[in-house]
Formats: C-alpha cells, sequence, structure tokens
C-alpha cells in the first residue's frame, strides 16, 4: 500500500498541505532516510514514505505526535515520535534528506 494514498492523507487539505507537491518533485530519488522536522499531524510524513525507504517523523507537542502516529498507522515506513530536533542525538549519515526550514509541510 501506498502509504500517501491512504484516503485520510489524499483528501485531507489545509494551508501546508498545498506545497506538499512542490516540496515532493525537489527530492532526489531514491531517497534511503529522510527526517521531517515538526511533522505535525503526519500527512506529509506519510507522502515522503511514497519516496523514501524510511521516514523518521518528529514533533515536540504530544497531540501532534499522537495524530501523526494515528494517521501514518497503516505505514510502516513511518516512524513517528515526540522529540526535539534541537537536542535529539542524530548521527549526520542518518538522513538523507531533511525538510527545508520554514517549508510547510
Amino acid at each position: 500500500m501506498r502509504c500517501g494514498s491512504i484516503d485520510d492523507v489524499r483528501r485531507y487539505w489545509n494551508h501546508n498541505t498545498y506545497y506538499h507537491r512542490t516540496l515532493l518533485r525537489l527530492l532526489p530519488a531514491n531517497l534511503d532516510r529522510v527526517l521531517d522536522v515538526g511533522c505535525g499531524d503526519g500527512v506529509f510524513a506519510a507522502r515522503l514514505a511514497d519516496t523514501a525507504r524510511d521516514v523518521l517523523a518528529i514533533d515536540t507537542e504530544p497531540a501532534q505526535v499522537a495524530e501523526a502516529d494515528r494517521r501514518t498507522s497503516g505505514c510502516d515506513r513511518v516512524s513517528v515520535r515526540r522529540a526535539d530536533f534541537m537536542s535529539e542525538p542524530l548521527q549526520p549519515d542518518t538522513v538523507t534528506w531533511t525538510k527545508p526550514r520554514g517549508a510547510s509541510a
């Protein structure tokens, strides 16, 4: 199943989802791991999973993490967790693409 094809993801719209197609077109092919910082409700993380082998979606807000986890529950390529990017111990070689700062998603 394609994660970005989940009805909940395809039909959902807000001011952030307007930019999803543009951001997805900018991605290099065959991504290994992607970090979605400030994943919010998980819609973009689900769409990223159609392009990347593994998506780590993080957010600091418990309600957003719960919603992202619910929304991506059928998506085995997405891991959602509550974390602060500024204090998360990530190795530089573990992520192949990170959403540009200030990009809506």
